[in-house]
């Protein structure tokens, strides 16, 4: 076990870099722990469980909010990319439509734009299916209104049932059209050599 005030480099202690740390002690419950070493002191008195602890709810929240949304330095504008072509928006929580949010704040944008062609939040059984299917140059789903229809579990499944079917024979006849090209060919040749 270290002692208090030793000074190890990062390497030695199994950290990356190349700084100094030192053993110290919280100053609220005594507990050890490496802290890196800035301008010849340890960077912090407490550990984070006292730190957090001595903070205010109010100053928690404060510090919290000034790196949320528009002012953290990854800000994206609110938009990103779900799997399977799906965007994501960002709601704020004085949104009409925030209901509609899940735990991070993030609605689907189809059924974002849904629910503000119809005036009103959707219901968590209510299905917004896409009409069209193609992804655009982006890799995105066509999220326009006329490319969206709202539907319930068992309707939405019936019609993802039925375009799967469609699919099916559409390749099924792009196939026998093949055929009936090769077959019209060798036909041709055949009578040309009688």
């Amino acid at each position: 076990m270290p002692e208090i005030g030793e000074i190890r480099k990062a390497k030695e202690i199994g950290y990356k870099g190349g700084y100094n740390f030192t053993w110290h002690a919280c100053i609220s419950c005594g507990k050890g722990r490496w802290v890196i070493i800035y301008k010849g002191k340890p960077r912090s008195l407490r550990c984070h469980a006292c730190a957090n602890r001595t903070l205010s709810k109010e100053a928690r929240n404060k510090a919290g909010e000034a790196q949320r949304g528009e002012r953290h330095h990854h800000w994206k504008g609110g938009r990103k990319h779900f799997g399977g072509g799906y965007i994501q928006i960002l709601l704020q929580p004085d949104d009409f439509f925030y209901p509609m949010a899940g735990k991070g704040r993030y609605v689907l944008e189809h059924r974002l734009v849904m629910a503000k062609s119809l005036g009103r939040c959707l219901q968590s059984w209510e299905i917004v299916n896409h009409r069209n299917k193609k992804l655009n140059e982006q890799g995105e789903k066509d999220n326009s209104f006329n490319n969206l229809q709202l539907t319930t579990r068992s309707q939405h499944d019936g019609i993802s049932q039925m375009e799967r079917k469609i699919d099916k024979l559409l390749q099924k006849q792009e196939e026998l059209m093949r055929e009936i090209r090769l077959l019209r060919f060798e036909n041709k040749e055949l009578r040309e050599r009688v």
